[in-house]
């Protein structure tokens, strides 16, 4: 294994960690529709439905980040589960409730 394979390697397994901790501090159930502010790059989204079953609507104002998302959401078989949408947070439709809503990649390390 190259070096730079074992650096990415390594930074996955504290960034799967927070994230596990992130899902139990919110308590995020199946039966829950979670609503992520900030998404990014999909793998929160895809690691909250893997590990808990529940819907997941996630938003950015990044056309990149969203064409990324998309795809590894497609590539894993989520669709089903996971949707995304390009819209600030202001401009949400007001159709759906959300059980959850997160702003992680907002927020950062603070």
């Amino acid at each position: 294994m190259k070096y730079e394979e074992e650096e990415e390697e390594d930074l996955r397994v504290p960034q799967h960690r927070k994230i596990s901790v992130l899902i139990g501090k919110a308590r995020i159930e199946s039966k829950h529709e979670v609503l992520d502010i900030g998404c990014g790059w999909g793998t929160f989204a895809i690691e909250v439905v893997k590990q808990t079953g529940c819907k997941y609507t996630g938003i950015t104002l990044s056309k990149e980040q969203l064409n990324f998302a998309e795809l590894k959401v497609k590539d894993a078989g989520l669709q089903d589960r996971i949707r995304f949408l390009l819209c600030d947070y202001r401009e949400l439709p007001d159709t759906i409730k959300y059980d959850r809503i997160i702003s992680w990649q907002l927020l950062g390390d603070y």
